[in-house]
């Protein structure tokens, strides 16, 4: 009996070691979106048009946003006047050292915290505390496998994980339609 005893803890132990935690990014959290992964966006050009590589969480007011694992390293980081900064990140697990060949990014912040460099690795901390948001929402983007840039990674949709799934009952609504998007 006690050896079944100790391989049962043993199996509790290698379970929470290989276990990974995701979190919603916005704090305090209302798991609502505006939009969702893959929809179609019309640009102003055929070649400006493209698919949603994220989704968007609304956020008008002063909220804090942190990467959605515990453990994270910052990559790059840029500001542009007409998206906000731009903060991307590599995953760590749990224990915050040993990495996870995915990454992040986050866009649309008025303001990231001071502490937060370029190389650093982090554990916990937030992105930006009491920040306001371009356009009033927080547009997050899942990136696998991690490479540096993370434009040019395969983004993934977010709700592929389990704690970042909303569930939806509502039916779409179908505000118009267009015939043509393009001349041909």
């Amino acid at each position: 009996m006690k050896v079944f005893q100790r391989i049962f803890i043993l199996l509790l132990i290698f379970k929470k070691i290989e276990a990974q935690t995701y979190n919603w990014p916005i704090f305090p959290p209302e798991f609502v979106v505006s939009s969702t992964f893959g929809e179609f966006r019309l640009g102003f050009s055929y070649t400006e048009s493209h698919f949603h590589e994220g989704i968007d969480i609304p956020a008008t007011t002063s909220k804090s946003v942190f990467p959605i694992t515990l453990g994270f390293q910052v990559g790059n980081m840029f500001y542009n006047p007409q998206i906000g900064w731009v903060v991307e990140v590599r995953h760590y697990k749990d224990d915050c050292s040993t990495v996870i060949n995915e990454g992040s990014r986050y866009l649309h912040m008025n303001a990231i915290d001071e502490g937060i460099q370029p190389g650093e690795i982090y554990c916990g901390d937030a992105i930006s505390t009491n920040t306001t948001f371009v356009n009033n929402h927080l547009h997050l983007e899942l990136k696998r496998p991690y490479q540096v840039p993370l434009e040019n990674t395969n983004s993934i949709n977010p709700f592929t994980i389990p704690a970042l799934r909303i569930d939806d009952y509502q039916a779409p609504i179908i505000k118009n339609l267009t015939k043509n998007f393009f001349p041909l």
